[in-house]
């Protein structure tokens, strides 16, 4: 029998071509996705296999995986002791009035919470987005798309935007803490406080708590560290659901690095 030519095999192999780490679907279907889920398991969520069925799969597939990871792009699921569980922002989302601003909000930082939809708000923000071509051969030759997959990305994209009633990009405003997934600071205090534990939990927050610049410095192994700072004269309670939604997409972010 004669040998294999190994140069046949070698040529005949194409280089796998990978698309920057976005969501497979758009938020619309993500919210239908989810809703299945929480119809299903309630709080409770499921393990990865399961939830990949009860989001609306026959089996839990290549597909419904990556159907499952792109809930966790928009903040609408997470991973808590090897259970996929709805977040508080899912069932806002899913529960509230659609005239609730609170369930607007829930949607406005769905939308924006892949980091993929946020690069691409931002850098259309002044100009408006261009034609639909024209914007998928910009992702094509500048951000590595797959061209067969980035038509179905663009419709997704502005498809989740109006969803969320971001159609009008100019009329978006990124704090600085949006602006990048990280963000670091040199920034230290110049007074200690005298009882950490107290500011950084404060009792039954009913009005403004005024607040020295404090930072929570979480140490970590290897030489490294994380510094988390509130500054400022005044913190309000309806400040602290904003401060975590930021935390979170903060997280949300380095987790997309590793994925990459």
């Amino acid at each position: 029998m004669a040998a294999k030519d190994p140069t046949t095999t070698t040529e005949s192999k194409k280089p796998r071509h990978r698309s920057p780490n976005y969501p497979t679907v758009g938020l619309r279907e993500a919210v239908t996705r989810v809703r299945k889920l929480y119809e299903a398991d309630g709080k409770a969520g499921a393990p990865a296999e399961l939830a990949a069925v009860h989001i609306g799969f026959a089996k839990p597939h290549g597909q419904a995986m990556s159907v499952l990871a792109a809930l966790k792009k928009f903040g609408l699921v997470s991973e808590v002791n090897g259970r996929w569980v709805p977040t508080q922002r899912a069932i806002e989302i899913l529960n509230l009035p659609e005239s609730d601003e609170r369930r607007q909000r829930a949607l406005r930082d769905a939308a924006l919470s892949p980091s993929i939809y946020r690069q691409l708000v931002k850098a259309h923000q002044e100009t408006g987005w261009p034609k639909n071509d024209v914007l998928e051969s910009e992702l094509v030759t500048y951000r590595n798309f797959n061209p067969n997959s980035v038509g179905d990305f663009v419709k997704d994209l502005k498809d989740s935007l109006e969803l969320a009633g971001l159609s009008d990009l100019s009329a978006l405003e990124f704090s600085g803490e949006e602006d990048s997934d990280v963000t670091e600071t040199t920034e230290t205090p110049k007074e200690a406080p005298k009882d950490r534990q107290q500011i950084l939990n404060p009792p039954g927050i009913r009005k403004p708590v005024q607040l020295a610049t404090q930072v929570l410095a979480i140490s970590i192994p290897r030489n490294l560290s994380v510094d988390i700072a509130v500054k400022g004269d005044e913190l309000k309670r309806e400040d602290l659901a904003k401060i975590k939604s930021q935390f979170n997409r903060w997280i949300e972010g380095l987790e997309e690095a590793f994925e990459e």
